[in-house]
């Protein structure tokens, strides 16, 4: 049993934009990603991409490990 494991945090996400859409490359031991806009959640997704299309505001997003830990937050984008 490793509780290092439980504990330890994957990297967080590099985030970029094109057009409407935001999108990283997968991070590593990730189960899921959090995708928070004006420092609110808004979406929960286990792909690389979010639609931010009529949703203004300042994004960021954090990858969840198997046990529910979170990254530290991405960088942000304005869109």
């Amino acid at each position: 049993w490793m509780p290092s494991y439980i504990t330890e945090r994957v990297n967080a996400p590099v985030i970029s934009q094109d057009m409407a859409s935001i999108g990283w490359n997968p991070v590593a031991f990730a189960i899921c990603y959090v995708v928070s806009c004006d420092g609110k959640v808004v979406a929960f997704t286990t792909g690389t991409s979010y639609s931010a299309e009529g949703k203004y505001g300042i994004y960021s997003v954090q990858a969840v490990n198997e046990y529910g830990g979170l990254s530290n937050r991405s960088n942000e984008i304005k869109y």
